[in-house]
């Protein structure tokens, strides 16, 4: 039946319903044209800047009009952009299982071609190059939940004094061995990098804040690996600096007292006690 027939025989509310979803279906569509072509000349899109509200509007709800590849597309755009998705179902994880894919070839390019962070790729699924393709389809919907709740903790703060100041937010995922030792996992294979503009990378030093709050021998030999002069990463100062920021918070826990004296031997004083 001709689509212009069917429109004519909806009700009042049917045809708004039906609007509105037209218009979804063409933002999506104009954002992921836009964003090919972006990509394919190493440029920053135009639609997303000035769209990016009316964007998020229709990606709550998506219309059942726009294919499962289309939805692909627009996933692997928006985590191209810098965006955490959180996937509401089963299906719709699958989907951005098979965005997240298509982002490893092109992990290490940097701005424009891709913003989101090789760091939080490998907590999230142990993968940092292409090679590495076949593990993000290992890591299970419920897993990532969990590891994408701990991202969005370490980044709910404006600055890391006030992280520092909210050990109770971090303690829960302290105390769960698997999110330890995915953190740990992390670090290592990443080399204690980042890959951020900022040393003050907050899902960075939230992952290290957890292991000073769960204090197990592996947590511990993770922070001392980091905090040793043997461990090369950029602004060696101004890490030792901020670790000792945190540290001195911890007066009551020897352990992580033990660590500080030792920063104190390992380094000159003013790079724990100087801002840097």
């Amino acid at each position: 039946m001709n689509t212009q027939i069917v429109f004519l025989t909806l009700s009042s509310t049917q045809k708004e319903l039906y609007i509105v979803s037209m218009e979804k279906i063409e933002i999506i569509r104009q954002f992921i044209a836009d964003e090919d072509i972006a990509l394919a000349q190493n440029e920053q899109g135009g639609f997303y800047p000035s769209n990016h509200h009316h964007l998020s509007g229709a990606i709550k709800k998506l219309p059942k009009e726009i294919s499962d590849d289309e939805v692909v597309m627009l996933y692997f755009h928006l985590l191209r952009l810098g965006s955490r998705l959180k996937p509401v179902d089963e299906k719709q994880f699958l989907l951005q299982q098979r965005a997240f894919e298509k982002l490893l070839p092109i992990i290490d390019l940097g701005y424009p071609r891709n913003m989101f962070s090789k760091f939080e790729m490998a907590f999230l699924f142990d993968a940092i190059a292409e090679e590495d393709t076949a593990r993000v389809f290992q890591t299970g919907y419920a897993e990532y939940l969990q590891y994408h709740e701990v991202i969005l903790q370490c980044n709910k703060y404006t600055n890391l004094p006030g992280m520092r100041g909210k050990p109770d937010k971090f303690l829960p995922y302290a105390q769960k061995d698997g999110i330890v030792a995915r953190i740990i996992h992390t670090l290592h294979r990443m080399q204690f990098l980042h890959h951020g503009p900022l040393t003050s990378n907050a899902t960075f030093w939230g992952f290290l804040f957890i292991l000073m709050l769960n204090k197990g021998t592996n947590a511990l030999s993770t922070l001392a690996t980091f905090a040793d002069v043997k461990t090369d990463v950029p602004e060696k100062r101004s890490n030792i600096w901020i670790l000792g920021s945190f540290l001195k918070d911890r007066k009551k826990d020897n352990e992580l007292q033990a660590l500080l004296q030792n920063l104190y031997t390992w380094y000159p004083r003013e790079w724990i006690d100087e801002y840097h």
